[in-house]
Order: C-alpha cells, then sequence, then structure tokens
C-alpha cells in the first residue's frame, strides 16, 4: 500500500489552498476581534470613572445642603448609613466626595436622606 499521492500537481495544490485558508482565517479571526473591540468601544462606551475625593479641613461647612442635614461619618460606619440611604455630599469643585483625615481616621461628609439642596440666590 502506497500513501504517497500519485498526482504531486494536485497534491501540492491542495497543500497551497491548506495554507491560504489557514492564513485567511487566523486573519479573519484577528480582523474580527479589532472589529468586535472598535464597535465595542463606539457603541458601548465604559462610564467615566468617579471623581477624585476631595481632602478637606476641619473648618469645612457644606454649602450644597443645610448644615443639619450632614454629619460626618468614619469610613467604618459607612456601609450601614448607605444603607440607610445616606449619601456622599458633593464638593462643590467636582462632585467628588468629601473627606477629612487620612487612613484609618478619615471621615466623610453625607448627607441625610430625603435632605433638600438649598436654592440659589
Amino acid at each position: 500500500m502506497n500513501w504517497l499521492p500519485h498526482d504531486v500537481p494536485s497534491f501540492l495544490w491542495g497543500l497551497a489552498v491548506a495554507v491560504v485558508g489557514m492564513v485567511a482565517t487566523g486573519f479573519l479571526r484577528e480582523a474580527g476581534k479589532e472589529l468586535w473591540v472598535t464597535l465595542k468601544r463606539r457603541y458601548f462606551p465604559p462610564p467615566p470613572p468617579p471623581p477624585e475625593q476631595v481632602q478637606v479641613d476641619l473648618g469645612f461647612k457644606p454649602t450644597i445642603y443645610a448644615e443639619q442635614d450632614c454629619l460626618w461619618a468614619r469610613h467604618e460606619n459607612m456601609s450601614r448609613y448607605e444603607s440607610e440611604g445616606y449619601t456622599f455630599y458633593p464638593h462643590p469643585s467636582n462632585g467628588g466626595k468629601v473627606v477629612r483625615g487620612y487612613g484609618r481616621e478619615a471621615s466623610f461628609l453625607i448627607v441625610k436622606p430625603g435632605a433638600q439642596k438649598r436654592q440659589s440666590a
């Protein structure tokens, strides 16, 4: 039994078609990935990153909400306050969280649930 092809030109053409098919498949696969990334970025853009938190001094006074509607909460209590409906006070400059202190001593300025913004004059 002879395993070698009897018709060498048709064997070579078959081999060439297989090589071209493999190259085209790899090229189309990569082109499809690039197309998907481009379409995804265009039609489903990632959300913008949240604004950076703003470090303030001890004398910071809230201006967006009434002072009695705001309170300073330690970072370890934030999950409890958030579950009760409190929200972070947005800093007037960039809308980021207002924080005072560093590390474990950090406190965030939060707003009571249902608090109304002050009317601007």
